[in-house]
């Protein structure tokens, strides 16, 4: 019980905060659309701009539209023709030391389609810091698509991105945990985004 400005507040129960994270991942899912390519145009014109003279960074405007065009037809295929669904994804994560990675459960809503996407999201990490990757099942009702398609067309880096993001509290199969010893550990488990 938490006593807050004289008011008494019980915390919830397990069953609420599942039913809770069940409903803010149903909201979630209810506002996703995926953008047109004129808004993804749009949305990254700016970093075009930021040097529109430099042929070594994006090209000719020309080649820039073709390349987000071309990037923003695959990141459709996948998530339009279900090409994703059922496939394996992964999510690198730099944990505190004394954490299992068997038992954590929070892991994160930004996932790679291709073992060699993904990336630590801080770099090189921290001291005390383990590095693990999980291995989990894409299903494509969890996975929020406007947002990856947005993530792959990002220039410069859509083609190397590999990117799945999947809606917060979604649910997620995860197969197994590879620690930075190069064990390999079973879940065979749900976790949530």
């Amino acid at each position: 019980m938490l006593i807050y400005r004289g008011r008494q507040y019980t915390a919830l129960s397990p069953d609420q905060k599942a039913k809770k994270k069940q409903y803010l991942l149903e909201q979630s899912q209810l506002s996703d659309k995926i953008p047109t390519f004129d808004e993804v145009l749009a949305y990254y014109k700016d970093d075009y701009d930021m040097d529109p003279d430099d042929p070594e960074h994006f090209g000719t405007w020309d080649e820039f539209v073709d390349n987000m065009q071309h990037e923003y037809n695959e990141a459709i295929k996948r998530v339009s023709w279900g090409t994703l669904d059922g496939d394996d994804c992964w999510r690198i994560m730099g944990l505190p030391t004394g954490l299992d990675p068997i038992s954590h459960t929070g892991l994160g809503i930004f996932w790679a389609y291709n073992e060699e996407g993904p990336e630590d999201a801080w770099g090189g990490g921290s001291p005390g810091e383990q590095h693990v990757v999980y291995r989990g099942k894409i299903d494509l009702s969890h996975v929020n698509k406007g947002a990856t398609v947005h993530a792959n067309c990002a220039p410069g880096q859509g083609e190397y991105e590999y990117e799945v993001q999947f809606y917060q509290h979604a649910p997620i199969y995860v197969y197994d945990v590879t620690r930075a010893n190069g064990i390999v550990e079973e879940i065979e488990d749900y976790r949530r985004c």
